[in-house]
């Protein structure tokens, strides 16, 4: 149904490990996405207050720390939250980059 609005491509990089140099280890996928430049004060995941800068909208479930590449520019997720259906499903994730 949100099929629609989610006409743009994005690059997913999932963190998937660290390495013994504290380095993250991501996998790329390429994901439909609702990628849109908007400032927003949120809450990161140590609650510390930030300025997000972007926001993407997803079916997939990007989690914090995993980073979204969109235009050439890498953005790192600083906070994700879901959007939940009347039924108590999770539709889409709101992610702030």
């Amino acid at each position: 149904m949100l099929d629609i609005y989610f006409n743009q491509t994005v690059t997913w990089k999932a963190v998937s490990s660290v390495n013994e140099y504290n380095e993250a280890t991501t996998t790329s996928t390429s994901i439909p996405a609702r990628f849109e430049y908007k400032r927003k004060k949120v809450r990161d995941k140590n609650g510390v207050e930030v300025i997000s800068e972007a926001q993407c909208y997803t079916e997939s479930a990007v989690k914090p720390d995993d980073i979204i590449t969109y235009d050439g520019v890498d953005w790192p997720v600083v906070t994700v939250e879901n959007c939940v259906g009347l039924e108590g499903e999770v539709l889409f994730y709101e992610v702030m980059l």
